[in-house]
Order: C-alpha cells, then structure tokens, then sequence
C-alpha cells in the first residue's frame, strides 16, 4: 500500500471524452503545425492559430491512438509536417482554453481525415434505437 500511495503522484489519468470535451460544442481553426506527437494513447498536434490582431495562440489538438491510424491507413507519422497549414474542427476542452477533440482535420493537399468521435454511438445504433 506504502508503494501505491507514492507512485500515486505520477500515474497519469486517462480521462473521458464527455468529462474533458463539450460534444454539444464544435468549433473550426486553420493554422500552421508547431508540434506532431504521432504516440499513444493520443495522436496530438500544436496548431500555431494566427489571430486578426496579428498575435498567435497555440492549439493543443488531440485525436485518437496511432493504432487507430494504422489500423484504418488513414494516418503515419508522415501524414503531417511541422509548417504544415491545417484545418481542424472538433470539440472544445470543457476547461482548458485552446484545447480539442478533432473530428476533422483537412491537410494542406485538401483531403479531409473523419475521425471518430468516442461520445457518439455508430449509426447502425441510431437506426436501432429508430426501429421502435
């Protein structure tokens, strides 16, 4: 127990998407890639956002694991470049400014990444639901 108690401390909580991100929120950036992390559990990327006043806020933007990507091919490592100009809608950190959940990411070659978002269900549960 003595053991459990100190290495409390530095164990990182996971934490749930509806706990940390507002599904009832959805809101669009465009900016230029600061950082890349392509780890688990979440593929993260720091998105320089230029402001109409000229200043430039950081973006902490996360997404799923890196075994989701290779599993379905629709991201590497290479996927992203730092510079690289991005757009990404998601859901917003419920308490943490600029921080969210991409739903979409549009890379500078103009495809878009759809990614799951873990607070909705899949469709077919919705037509379930929908059958009564």
């Amino acid at each position: 127990m003595l053991v459990a108690l100190v290495l409390c401390p530095f164990a990182k909580a996971q934490h749930g998407f509806a706990n940390h991100f507002d599904p009832q929120q959805e809101h669009a950036i465009e900016g230029t890639v600061g950082r890349f992390d392509f780890v688990n559990p979440h593929v993260k990327i720091v998105l320089n956002v230029q402001l109409a006043s000229g200043e430039t806020e950081s973006w902490m933007v996360e997404t799923s694991g890196v075994s989701v990507f290779l599993r379905n091919g629709q991201m590497s490592s290479e996927t992203i470049k730092i510079c690289d100009h991005l757009r990404v809608v998601g859901n917003p950190a419920r308490e943490r400014i600029h921080e969210m959940r991409a739903n979409t990411i549009t890379l500078p070659t103009g495809d878009e990444l759809q990614l799951s978002n873990p607070y909705q269900p899949p469709a077919f549960l919705h037509e379930f639901e929908n059958s009564d």
